[in-house]
């Protein structure tokens, strides 16, 4: 899909002028009745070392999927609900 057909906005990488990746970490820090919270970075490469850059981030997954492909759609239907969300908030917000 491209063009007017892609249903997802882009979002850059806050820190955009220098970051190239991002990494989350292997345990959660939190956890809520259905999902487990991660502490998320952006960063780079910087002289053979990862440097995280800006604040923390949190990136979230259920813990109830296990299957790769279920965690994709789980990310998926995630990503499409806030999507929406974000478009009914600019409509309402306007």
């Amino acid at each position: 899909m491209k063009g007017k057909d892609w249903p997802w906005s882009k979002i850059p990488l806050i820190n955009e002028k220098r970051a190239t990746g991002f990494k989350i970490e292997k345990e959660p820090f939190g956890n809520g009745a259905e999902r487990l919270a991660f502490r998320f970075y952006e960063g780079c490469m910087q002289d053979g070392q990862w440097e995280n850059l800006g604040k923390m981030l949190v990136a979230k997954e259920s813990r109830y999927e296990t299957e790769c492909y279920k965690e994709l759609q789980f990310h998926h239907d995630f990503c499409l609900v806030q999507h929406k969300a974000a478009e009914l908030a600019k409509k309402f917000n306007s």
